[in-house]
């Protein structure tokens, strides 16, 4: 199944029309397959435009982890300057790998960047008892 995304990859870089590859592309977003999905995410953060932004931002609620830090990559391609943004979304996703990504994603040249880290901690819950507790 991760055989046609990898040839609609091919035919992109090939392809003097890149439409029809697209499509197939952004046919394979609701594949059963994780990896058909997340192949075919990080096909359109490297060859499509702003029109697959929503499909992209879409694929931050994909059931898999791999999906969601493949779509954060992707959006922040199509749209560098709402990278921030897309990070913010992420950085409470409940898989460590993809909180992780989001975090790596906010670099310090975003001025709103410290902005947001501590706004989004303050939003997120200390499982660990305080000093002091007995646990």
């Amino acid at each position: 199944a991760n055989v046609r995304a990898e040839a609609a990859a091919a035919g992109l870089q090939l392809s003097p029309d890149p439409s029809p590859w697209l499509r197939l592309v952004r046919s394979r977003l609701q594949d059963k397959d994780w990896q058909v999905r997340q192949r075919s995410i990080e096909v359109l953060g490297d060859f499509g435009n702003a029109s697959d932004l929503d499909r992209v931002t879409a694929a931050f609620q994909d059931q898999d982890e791999d999906v969601r830090q493949a779509a954060l990559e992707a959006a922040s391609k199509l749209a560098p300057r709402r990278a921030v943004e897309f990070a913010t979304r992420l950085l409470t996703d409940h898989h460590h790998q993809v909180a992780q990504a989001a975090i790596d994603q906010l670099r310090p040249d975003f001025p709103d960047t410290r902005f947001v880290l501590t706004h989004t901690l303050t939003q997120v819950e200390d499982p660990s008892p305080g000093p002091g507790v007995d646990g």
